[in-house]
């Protein structure tokens, strides 16, 4: 939650009034995550769900000003970026706090990542995004089906919709855009 909620809220916190005194165009872009649409995630998820309902505030709230400032939300799913290899810039000291027994998983994700879309193509998308004022912005056109089936369970009021995170890693293994 530090990173992934407060992070963005302590950021819009004192940029926007900045923004908003200097009175020129600008535009918002809050990185949360497909896990804020979908189900599932544990904290991450319940911090990028955050970050989605924050941004959607944001929006509402620049409209309502008039203010020349845009606001749009990333949701991406897998993007080649590294991050699961984070630990490589922890400290010594925290070094035993990494599970050792993840080998597999990791693999997995690695696996997964190689097929995963490039910083570069998510960067392209986002300039478009807001070249055009879209709010919300799901560069990975395969996930739209996993987002209607868990707003269709919503709607129905059924039983959480669940992800089948294997089916999911065999698809992005086969190049389906996941």
């Amino acid at each position: 939650m530090g990173a992934n909620f407060w992070g963005v809220l302590c950021g819009l916190q004192v940029f926007i009034p900045h923004m908003l005194e200097h009175g020129e165009e600008g535009h918002i872009v809050n990185t949360a995550s497909l896990a804020g649409l979908i189900p599932g995630g544990g904290a991450y998820g319940v911090s990028k769900h955050g970050v989605l309902a924050l941004s959607e505030s944001l929006y509402r709230d620049l409209k309502a000003r008039d203010a020349k400032i845009g606001a749009s939300v990333l949701c991406p799913g897998f993007v080649n970026t590294g991050i699961f290899k984070a630990e490589r810039n922890r400290p010594e000291e925290f070094a035993s706090d990494l599970p050792e027994s993840n080998a597999g998983a990791r693999a997995n994700l690695d696996s997964v990542l190689q097929h995963a879309k490039q910083p570069a193509e998510i960067a392209e998308i986002v300039f478009e995004a807001i070249q055009n004022d879209r709010f919300y912005i799901l560069p990975h056109p395969a996930w739209d089906e996993i987002v209607r089936s868990r707003v269709e369970h919503v709607l129905a009021r059924q039983a959480p919709f669940v992800l089948d995170f294997e089916d999911l890693t065999r698809r992005t293994v086969a190049g389906e855009g996941f």
